[in-house]
């Protein structure tokens, strides 16, 4: 190979991502993580929003926008915001936010990313965000959606670097520890693509509270298929580690590491979709 275009990164994408792919592209997965009952507390979206160009008489998309986290605040700022998700439960769970505070410019869209643009049902907006959610399928694919639908500029953020606590439950459980692909691969995708898309790295930092340490370990292991017989006291006393523990109540305080990703979108070199 003579140049990196040569290599196909969509394939070394997906080859790392077949681990945990089933749990991004399966709506009943986000339908039960929209159910639960978790207060989490973050400073994610303020440190998202301020690294966005944004104007108040702009539309924005935010893909897989989850319970609007990120939606309710930049709906604030913008004239309009699309939020699409693949849960009816996270998008009926925004929309109820979204009423307590009072905002009436979001247009809720329920379905997949790639399915509903193929279908012609997502319009253009001016900038495109996809938030810790870049769609789990064709990488190349989701790209040049995103690219094709910002009249202005995309914004996604991927996570930078392992997840310790995650490779650590795994150690004690005796499972694989399979990390999402690093961001790098969407930055040389990008390129090949034509693209030279800006990195900034910023870590966010924010505590979830359980009512029990069942809970926590519940969380812990979300991604494994595990029968509660087979959590074991090393398990429970490392989770319980990582606790601050108040008046009967459990915090769990996270740290993360985010690579923000963005580019510019150039009207005459626009990439459309390949076959």
């Amino acid at each position: 190979m003579d140049t990196i275009s040569e290599i196909n990164w969509d394939e070394i994408w997906q080859k790392q991502m077949n681990p945990i792919a089933s749990k991004g592209e399966d709506a009943a997965y986000w339908d039960k993580r929209a159910c639960c009952k978790v207060g989490t507390h973050d400073n994610y979206t303020q440190e998202l929003l301020k690294r966005i160009k944004k104007c108040s008489n702009e539309s924005a998309l935010d893909v897989g926008c989850g319970s609007g986290g990120v939606t309710i605040p930049l709906s604030r700022l913008m004239q309009q915001v699309t939020a699409l998700d693949i849960s009816p439960l996270a998008l009926t769970a925004m929309q109820k936010e979204a009423l307590k505070a009072g905002v009436t410019n979001i247009i809720p869209v329920v379905g997949d990313f790639s399915n509903l643009y193929l279908s012609n049902q997502i319009k253009s907006h001016d900038i495109v965000i996809a938030s810790r959610s870049l769609p789990m399928g064709n990488l190349k694919q989701s790209l040049t959606i995103m690219n094709t639908l910002a009249k202005k500029s995309c914004y996604l953020t991927w996570t930078a670097g392992d997840n310790e606590l995650l490779k650590n439950v795994c150690q004690i459980l005796g499972k694989q520890y399979s990390p999402f692909p690093e961001y790098l691969i969407i930055l040389v995708m990008l390129y090949t693509m034509g693209i030279h898309a800006n990195l900034e790295l910023f870590s966010s930092e924010g505590s979830c509270n359980y009512a029990s340490l069942e809970e926590v370990v519940s969380e812990a292991i979300q991604r494994y298929t595990i029968p509660k017989e087979e959590i074991n006291e090393e398990l429970t006393e490392y989770v319980k580690n990582q606790l601050i523990i108040d008046n009967g109540q459990y915090h769990w305080v996270i740290k993360s590491e985010w690579a923000l990703i963005w580019w510019d979108v150039n009207p005459k070199k626009i990439t459309r979709l390949l076959e």
